[in-house]
């Protein structure tokens, strides 16, 4: 692991899936995911309420590290992941998912428009936005829908890290969390993904 280089990229909410090795790992790359075969390179995303998704091809060795937020759902970026993973391994077989912490339904509160966006994009969508009758509010299930996005791919190994990042504040940023605390702005975690030999 001494030799390994460590990848970020500029993410900016969009779908776009750049395949990284040595000949591109000291370049800007605009997306919000990416792939590796290189042995010699851990990919890493940024979150703070966001979901990191690590993809990994168990047999042929490649890796891949999704940023997806509420943009990255609607758009479904894991599709475009796995897609490109495939296009690499000619196969999903071997394919493992985990989703990692991020902002959990019970305190992402969302808007009329933003559950109609997603109805429009996909009527499946929909059981995803839960209303609250008692408080009359809409809550979005990111993590359940990212879930149901790899599934649909006929990718059933799915491992969560079934944390919230709002709730747990000792031990992640939180974009929202700090929004409503009346903060200017806050950290990000950093996630990795490598290979360990």
């Amino acid at each position: 692991l001494n030799n390994c280089k460590i990848k970020l990229i500029k993410q900016i909410h969009g779908t776009n899936i750049e395949l990284i090795d040595n000949n591109n790992i000291s370049k800007e790359i605009i997306a919000d995911g990416s792939i590796t075969r290189s042995k010699n390179i851990s990919l890493a995303i940024l979150t703070a309420d966001c979901v990191p998704i690590f993809i990994v091809d168990i047999k042929k060795n490649i890796i891949c590290a999704v940023h997806c937020g509420w943009k990255g759902c609607l758009n479904n970026i894991v599709s475009k992941a796995l897609e490109k993973m495939k296009s690499l391994s000619k196969s999903l077989d071997d394919t493992i998912a985990i989703i990692g912490p991020c902002l959990d339904k019970k305190n992402f509160e969302v808007k009329k428009d933003f559950k109609k966006k997603f109805i429009i994009k996909n009527r499946k969508y929909e059981r995803f936005i839960i209303n609250n009758i008692n408080s009359k509010k809409i809550f979005f299930n990111m993590r359940g829908l990212i879930e149901h996005q790899i599934r649909e791919l006929s990718i059933n190994n799915i491992f969560h890290v079934n944390m919230d990042t709002y709730a747990e504040d000792s031990l992640f940023f939180s974009h929202r969390r700090a929004t409503h605390n009346g903060d200017q702005s806050t950290g990000r975690m950093i996630n990795i993904i490598g290979f360990n030999d």
